[in-house]
This record gives C-alpha cells, sequence and structure tokens, in this order.
C-alpha cells in the first residue's frame, strides 16, 4: 500500500498507522500505532529499525512488506491484504471517512483497487426507485481481469477473475456486463438493471442503449371534475390514495432513437419494469396500465423527441390533443360513447373526414374507400393506420368523428373533434449551449511606427506577450 509522502527530501516522518491498515502522516490523536520512518533510496529505518527492500518487519499486529524505499516509499500488507478508504455517515457537513482492509484474490505485482460507495445515486426522479439503498461495490484488477465483492474483508466473495465483456451478479439481484478496464477507471454497464435509478428492466429492450426514465402523479390525472372544480386523480398504484407518484420508461426497442416501448414500474420484486408496452399495439387492452383495475389508463402515443408520452382514461374530459405523430406512424383516436342517462353504450365509430391545417391550407379532405372505424362499447379507439397514406403533408389534423347505431347516426360537434399534429421532420427552436473560452493571455502593444493622423490606417508592431523576441506585424485603424 502507498503510505504517503513524507515532508522532507530524504524520506523523513512521523505517521499513525491505523487497524484498518491505512497509513496516515502526522501523530496519533486517538487510535493507531506511530511510528516514524525515515527512507534512503536502499533501506527504511521505522522505529529506529532498519529494513532493506524485500524485507519484512510486524507494527500493529500486522506483517508488513518493504516494495521500495526512496522519497516515496512504498509497503505491502502480508497474506494479499489490501487497504483503502471509503465514504459514510453523509451528511450536510461532508462524509466520515474509514478504511477497510480486504483480502485479495492474488498477487501484489500489478493491481489496482477501489470502491464504488452505490449503484444508487442520490436525488433522482423525486427520490430512489429502489428499496435498497446502498448497493456498494468492492473491485479489484491488475489491468486485465476483474475480481468484485461486496464485502470489505473478502474480494472474493461475488467471484472473478472477469474479462471485457464478462458478466456478474451483484448480491442485490443486479446482473453486469464489463465494458471496459484501464489503470484508473472501470466501466460496468447494467444488463437488467438503470445505474443511478436501481430500477430493474430489460436493457435489452434499448437498441441505442438510452432508456428514458419518467414519472406520473396521481392527482394529475384523469381529467378535470367540474363537479367539484378539482382534478380527479386516479390510483395507479392500488394503494388506496391518489396522492402517489408512480414512474414510467421508454426505449427504442427495434431501431435505435425511434422510442415505441413503454414500462410501467410496478414497485415489486426485482423486475419493477419488466412488463414492455409497444405503442404501436393495435389492441387498447394490451396498452391499458395500473395496479388497480377500476383506475388503469391507456397509453396513447409517444412523441417523436421521446420527451413527451400520453395516455388517457374512461373518464370524461375536455381535452382533444393527441399530440405529435411520426408521418408514416398510426394515430389513435380515443372515442368514449355514452348513453344518455350516462351508462356506456355501443356504437360504430368512424372518421370519415379530415380538415387540415397548415401555413397556406385549411380545408376538410373526405377520406376515400373504407374509413377507418371500430365498434366501440364505454371506451375505445378508431386507429388510422400509416396517417402518410393520405397524402396530406405535414400540419395540424383535425378529425370528424361520427357514431353510428343501427339507422341512427351521430357526429361530434366541430369545435370538439380531436386534433393531432403528423410530422415530417422536426424544427424546434433553441439550440445548444457552446463551451466557454477562458483563460486569455494580455497581448500588449508596445511601439506605433510613423506620424499618427486622424482616421489613418497605419502600421502596428506588436511584441508577443512574453515582451521579447520577434515583432508581429499588422494593421490598426483609427486610433
Amino acid at each position: 500500500m502507498w503510505m504517503g509522502p513524507p515532508d522532507t527530501g530524504d524520506g523523513t516522518g512521523t505517521f499513525c498507522v491505523q487497524s484498518s491498515g491505512e497509513w496516515r502522516q502526522g501523530s496519533c490523536t486517538g487510535s493507531g500505532v506511530e511510528a516514524s520512518v525515515w527512507a534512503n533510496s536502499s533501506v527504511l529505518m521505522v522505529n529506529n529499525v532498519t529494513h532493506v527492500v524485500g524485507g519484512y518487519f510486524v507494527l500493529g499486529g500486522k506483517n508488513w512488506t518493504v516494495v521500495s524505499a526512496g522519497q516515496q516509499p512504498r509497503l505491502n500488507l502480508s497474506n494479499n491484504t489490501i487497504c483503502g478508504e471509503m465514504s459514510i455517515n453523509c451528511g450536510m457537513e461532508g462524509c466520515e471517512q474509514v478504511g477497510y482492509m480486504m483480502a485479495s484474490p492474488g498477487s501484489h505485482t500489478t493491481f489496482y483497487h477501489g470502491r464504488l460507495d452505490s449503484l444508487v445515486s442520490e436525488n433522482q426522479y423525486n427520490g430512489r426507485l429502489s428499496g435498497n439503498q446502498t448497493r456498494s461495490l468492492y473491485f479489484y484488477h491488475n489491468t486485465s481481469y476483474l475480481w468484485v465483492s461486496t464485502n470489505a474483508s473478502n474480494m472474493t466473495q461475488l467471484g472473478g477473475p472477469y474479462n471485457v465483456s464478462g458478466t456478474f451478479n451483484d448480491s442485490y439481484g443486479g446482473q453486469w456486463k464489463v465494458n471496459s478496464i484501464s489503470k484508473n477507471k472501470i466501466n460496468i454497464v447494467g444488463l437488467n438493471v438503470l445505474a443511478g435509478s436501481g430500477a430493474y428492466t430489460n436493457v435489452s429492450k434499448s437498441k441505442s442503449g438510452v432508456i428514458k426514465i419518467g414519472w406520473l402523479e396521481e392527482f394529475r390525472l384523469g381529467g378535470w371534475d367540474k363537479q367539484t372544480g378539482n382534478q380527479r386523480g386516479l390510483d395507479l398504484d392500488n394503494d388506496s390514495l391518489t396522492n402517489g407518484t408512480v414512474y414510467i420508461a421508454i426505449s427504442d426497442s427495434q431501431t435505435a432513437g425511434i422510442y415505441d416501448t413503454f414500462f410501467f414500474f410496478n414497485a415489486t420484486g426485482n423486475n419493477a419494469f419488466s412488463t414492455a408496452l409497444s405503442v404501436s399495439d393495435p389492441n387498447v387492452n394490451n396498452r391499458k396500465f395500473g395496479l388497480n383495475n377500476s383506475n388503469r389508463v391507456t397509453l396513447l402515443s409517444i412523441d417523436p423527441r421521446a420527451d413527451r408520452v400520453r395516455f388517457y382514461s374512461d373518464k370524461m374530459g375536455d381535452w382533444a390533443d393527441l399530440g405529435d405523430f411520426r408521418m408514416d406512424g398510426n394515430v389513435s383516436v380515443p372515442i368514449i360513447v355514452r348513453s344518455p342517462n350516462g351508462s356506456s353504450a355501443s356504437a360504430n365509430a368512424s372518421i370519415n373526414n379530415i380538415r387540415v391545417k397548415g401555413s397556406s391550407v385549411n380545408r376538410i379532405f373526405s377520406l376515400p374507400g373504407s374509413v377507418p372505424n371500430a365498434t366501440i362499447t364505454g371506451a375505445g379507439e378508431v386507429r388510422i393506420v400509416n396517417i402518410g397514406q393520405y397524402s396530406l403533408g405535414s400540419g395540424e389534423y383535425v378529425f370528424e368523428v361520427r357514431a353510428t347505431v343501427g339507422q341512427n347516426s351521430e357526429m361530434l360537434e366541430e369545435w370538439k373533434w380531436p386534433r393531432a399534429s403528423p410530422r415530417t421532420f422536426l424544427v424546434d427552436g433553441y439550440t445548444g449551449q457552446a463551451a466557454y473560452v477562458s483563460g486569455f493571455r494580455q497581448f500588449p502593444i508596445t511601439r506605433y511606427d510613423g506620424e499618427t493622423y486622424e482616421g489613418e490606417i497605419k502600421e502596428l508592431y506588436t511584441a508577443n506577450w512574453t515582451q521579447a523576441g520577434k515583432y508581429y506585424k499588422a494593421v490598426l485603424a483609427f486610433i
């Protein structure tokens, strides 16, 4: 282990050796064994006893081997034991540093070790998605092979060695792949768990490797109740309350960057995001989610920008905006059918006409052939497959909705027609932030040549910033 650089050029210093094996420079103020150290290029003297490189001595009840002397002496603990430091009891005033000793799986010829304090980050997504609050891991590697443990005293608990592309399981239910190994960095990728969030899901469902997580606040769901003047709220997590937060995720399961799969976090077991819903599934029942069967909602669409997901419930509401769609995508129009007394009824709902609004067009287009339709009982959808088949161009589409029961037909009032915005491409009115450049040096002007006249362009000679050496010729106007 590295015992710390002495203050003097001769390698002299006073250290306090901790029970964890850590050498702290300075005198002991509490626990520990004090050691006076002096070293030159060939020997190391500890408490006035001289040791050569390769020799060993006993201090603090532990055997130490001298690896090197000089201004930066190095020592090894016996029996392939390594020591390190971890942070615990973190609060507003910082963290307490605590040392540890660990039995390593191999020799100390070339090794590196460290500790990942937690696989689950703090303060993400309005709180952690996992009940486990630590998930710490210890790592040991020799740049080619990796050993992993959750035990601060036994490096071989989880086994190894694992090479690059190898996989290992942590003790919390997570499976990981070793992506890369270097001297000061190990990169691991979750195969069934999302690092940072602690959420378990099938990571292979994402072609890009980027799974996006969000949350829903229950009190905002279900539409506005005109009788009470409040949001209705929906109990999605089945805790008999409508004031909770539930988590969702989306992924691009088929093509990188095209998000088509939705996950609902059910907060049970290690497969919290295990159920994947396809936004393209024509079966409405396969896109419903929620743990309370009477308060389930239906996945409607995933925005092409992958920053917004839309759902709907079977509660009456005033909304009619279906959001953005890909021009070659499917548009689902949710429809509720009720009898005059408010009970569920059945009808054949259809979309016969589309009003197209754009920068230079505002007209109603009658759909040719067999129009999109569906028999709906209570609540359901009429789906338009590949909205681009009508070649209406991008813009805002407003859909005429008709319902037919036998010989009776009724059309939704035009101001209530649902609307959507099919996109052939995306345009946004903002740009990213560029990097800032700092650290400019002053470039002083040392002299002018020629006479000075108002507004005259004259030759300018400047010295470089070192104030000496070669002159650089330039011009300067309106001095």
